[in-house]
């Protein structure tokens, strides 16, 4: 570990003493979690409205530093809280989706000024501990308690199957981002993580870790190409183009092939086909708008199910409008003028993993943008030190590029 903090520029001393603020980037890291499964649960939303609440009053003079993005997400947030309640007359169900937005921008508040304060190695040092003990718990409890893991609805202590699963992934991401030279350690936890993820019963995030363990041995050279949102949008575009377009992929023998063979899972993808084929009438029936946040219309018609697909189900909770004040949001908020942005690689791995499986799941909401506001702190720290001289009584993260620089694969 100190050999570790060594390489990241960081002074074991500073990096592991506790400070009173550490306790507000662990109340942001639950904020990756949904205990609740969606499901209404009065207990469990209080303390999240609580913790969204206190974050955002707290740190809201740190949204000078990011003023044009935040407004577009809390556009978003108004948008679809208004949305929800035209659509289903739900007071509580319109909070929610306010809410939801509004946990976005308490993360790019908390970042923003966690980065500014002690650099991103002692940050990404932090959210790796946190997760690893939140994970640890978890996955202790799940393997030991009677869970029915072949239930698509079984909620673990830190919620679903999915949301278990894209927390493995996070938590590999952040540590390729803090020790990716060390290649045999980072393919155990590649593989642990993987584990973990099949144990959940999420084919969906053992894909999503798999992807990301396959990136983690990207050559130094391409991990700068990789390290762009850009790249992120272009593979979103792209396996959305392979479903929706004239290729038609999920209809290709071969693809149905390994669907079933493989995978194990029906020809119609678990009931994907008939959700896809009625999600264009959807989004053409309220194509502003949309049916608002969670919304039930899938389970109205087919009697089960969500979109299936992170675009679709963007789409059909808040339209075109909410739809592109989320994404414009998220994509604006991205440093600007930033040459190599391969100090954040590990991050972007998971952007990129989530975008491929945003395909067949809603891998676009709160843990994607979670990882982008993470993102957007560090390049907005870079983009500052690329224009004012460091200021030496906080933590040196110069060395940092040089730990990613030195230790990447070739």
């Amino acid at each position: 570990m100190r050999d570790i903090l060594a390489k990241l520029g960081v002074e074991s001393s500073s990096a592991l003493q506790f400070k009173r603020e550490d306790v507000d980037l662990a109340l942001c890291g639950l904020l990756f979690f949904d205990p609740t499964g969606g499901n209404p649960n009065p207990v469990l939303s209080l303390v999240r409205y609580s913790i969204v609440i206190y974050l955002v009053v707290k740190y809201a003079r740190d949204a000078v530093r990011l003023p044009i993005p935040l407004a577009l997400l809390a556009a978003f947030s108004v948008v679809m809280g208004c949305v929800t309640y035209f659509n289903s007359g739900s007071l509580s169900q319109s909070c929610a989706g306010m809410r939801f937005g509004m946990q976005i921008i308490a993360s790019y508040l908390v970042f923003i000024h966690a980065v500014e304060r002690d650099g991103f190695s002692r940050v990404l040092l932090l959210l790796a501990m946190f997760f690893l003990v939140a994970l640890l718990v978890n996955d202790i409890l799940m393997i030991a308690l009677p869970y029915d893991r072949a239930d698509a609805t079984v909620l673990y202590l830190l919620g679903s199957k999915f949301t278990v699963s894209y927390g493995h992934a996070f938590l590999f991401c952040v540590l390729v981002a803090i020790v990716h030279s060390h290649r045999a350690l980072m393919l155990c936890m590649g593989a642990l993580c993987a584990l973990m993820s099949y144990l959940a019963g999420s084919m969906t995030g053992l894909i999503v870790v798999i992807v990301a363990v396959l990136l983690s041995y990207t050559p130094k050279r391409s991990r700068k190409l990789l390290s762009k949102p850009l790249v992120v949008v272009m593979a979103v575009v792209l396996v959305n183009f392979l479903v929706w377009g004239p290729i038609d992929l999920f209809s290709n023998p071969l693809t149905q092939s390994f669907i079933v063979n493989i995978l194990g899972k029906s020809a119609n993808m678990t009931g994907r086909i008939p959700i896809y084929n009625m999600t264009m009438q959807f989004v053409a029936e309220k194509p502003l708008f949309g049916w608002g946040f969670q919304t039930d219309i899938y389970r109205e018609v087919l009697g089960f199910g969500n979109a299936q697909n992170g675009v679709f189900h963007m789409l059909t909770q808040c339209g075109l409008v909410g739809t592109a004040l989320y994404f414009s949001g998220l994509l604006l908020s991205f440093g600007r003028r930033i040459e190599d942005r391969s100090r954040c690689f590990g991050l972007y791995s998971f952007l990129l993993a989530m975008a491929v499986a945003s395909v067949v799941e809603i891998t676009l909401s709160s843990q994607f943008a979670f990882c982008v506001s993470l993102i957007s702190a560090a390049e907005l720290s870079m983009s500052h030190e690329a224009h004012v001289p460091m200021n030496p009584a906080k933590l040196d993260d110069s060395a940092f590029d040089g730990a990613v620089m030195k230790g990447s694969p070739e």
